[in-house]
């Protein structure tokens, strides 16, 4: 008989640790299911492809693009949307407030955004990074005509995974239904033009998943509960499903989708697939794949115990290394192992184990790491030898940590009421940008 953890705890840690690392889960409202295949069955109905909608096109002034080379960040502040830039300051862009997210431009020169509605209703806005320009780009109504077969139990719909395209002012995105807790993917994918707010849809409601866009841009991997396959960034010239497997069943509301890794020359993804049954058994195997993106078979390259409730596989951001937990112990004394691999998977050892182990990623060199442990959360700094020191020399957790080039990163750290935001480097010296009250913020960088 197998001892199963306590769920309410190991999910609301592992959420945090998906969200970091990138794996898609959406949740879907109403009583115990049966299976999951019984209840997350995809739309049948065909939706015809979309033309461009009709839109009154304003020819605008092209925005000037930001100095290459030089760190820009925008976030979310009491639902405002600021911008900082490296060696000239912080600065609020006026805009209409109830900001969400914000999404900055390969070139600097645009910020997209998503703004609350309501408690089940956002839209896509648009904004020059200079202030100028504000301009709604999908409305509810664009939303809400988007889906089919909606769920009676829907209090509305909303844009869900949003992605500018590499090089482009041009973003893609698809769309959920939300409930009173929690949301279901309609698996479809649309595009739409920041500068002229024409908007297509790339693959209809049902045919599509959560996306990734190769770093050339060409091709966008779109993974399902149950599938991973490529399209052009036109959404044509679909391949064939290149990874079949099993739904994971996350004992929850809560559906799975993979997340697929690009190598930097866009000629592979690394994935990792969960067992069907995470909690059925200890120590089984996630199974690791290298998928070629010219639709050759994909090859299996091993598996490894990680635990999934843990957040599953990071891969370094070279690709050529991976980190997982693995459970250890009894249940009840949440002990983890972490994992050093080859993405090959053909060396593995253990860098250490510690209690309520939390993997908060790699830093940008490939050489580093972020994790916390303990009953204080403490934000420790690792190298591939398992020697660590805490990140920083105050105390507080310091979650939402993001590389910036090789050896900085941006980073959030609790203050017991607020949270610093700055930016760091890996030999400790760090410039703080703000100090933002309430939860945690939205944010996303270039240089």
């Amino acid at each position: 008989m197998v001892t199963r953890p306590n769920i309410s705890l190991i999910v609301f840690l592992s959420l945090l640790a998906m969200l970091i690392s990138g794996c898609a889960i959406t949740a879907v409202s109403g009583p115990a299911q049966p299976t999951a295949q019984e209840v997350f069955s995809p739309p049948t109905t065909t939706e015809p492809v979309q033309p461009p909608r009709p839109t009154e096109i304003v020819e605008p002034t092209p925005a000037e693009p930001a100095p290459a080379g030089v760190l820009r960040v925008v976030y979310i502040k009491d639902g405002d949307l600021w911008i900082w830039t490296e060696g000239a300051g912080l600065k609020t862009l006026p805009t209409s407030g109830q900001i969400l997210e914000a999404f900055l431009s390969d070139d600097g020169s645009l910020i997209a955004f998503t703004r609350r509605v309501d408690d089940f209703h956002s839209e896509i806005w648009a904004i020059n990074s200079d202030g100028t320009r504000e301009r709604l780009l999908v409305s509810v109504s664009d939303v809400e005509s988007m889906v089919i077969n909606r769920s009676p139990d829907a209090s509305g719909v909303a844009p869900h995974q949003l992605a500018w395209v590499p090089g482009t002012h041009e973003l893609v995105f698809n769309t959920s239904q939300s409930f009173m807790v929690g949301s279901l993917l309609n698996e479809d994918l649309r595009r739409v033009n920041a500068d002229s707010g024409k908007l297509f849809t790339l693959l209809p409601t049902g045919q599509a998943g959560m996306f990734s866009f190769s770093p050339n841009g060409g091709r966008i991997a779109i993974s399902t509960p149950n599938s991973l396959f490529l399209v052009d960034a036109d959404g044509s010239n679909r391949s064939g499903d290149l990874l079949n497997f099993e739904e994971v069943l996350t004992s929850s509301e809560y559906r799975f989708y993979p997340q697929p890794f690009w190598t930097g020359d866009s000629s592979n993804l690394l994935v990792s697939i969960p067992p069907r049954d995470p909690l059925a058994a200890r120590d089984q195997l996630t199974q690791i794949w290298r998928v070629p993106a010219d639709g050759s078979a994909a090859k299996q390259l091993g598996g490894v115990p990680a635990t999934f409730f843990g957040g599953g596989v990071y891969f370094s951001p070279d690709r050529s290394k991976l980190i997982y937990q693995r459970e250890v112990g009894q249940p009840q004394d949440n002990l983890r192992e972490l994992h050093l691999a080859s993405a090959d998977l053909s060396q593995d050892r253990v860098l250490f184990s510690t209690s309520l182990l939390q993997f908060h990623g790699w830093a940008g060199d490939s050489q580093h790491y972020f994790f916390s442990s303990g009953n204080d959360m403490q934000t420790q700094f690792g190298n591939l030898d398992g020697n660590v020191r805490p990140l920083m020399s105050e105390p507080g957790a310091v979650i939402n940590i993001q590389a910036v080039g090789t050896d900085r990163f941006l980073y959030m750290r609790d203050l017991q009421g607020s949270w610093e935001f700055g930016l760091a480097d890996l030999q400790g010296q760090k410039q703080i940008i703000d100090q933002i009250n309430g939860f945690p913020i939205s944010f996303d960088f270039d240089m």
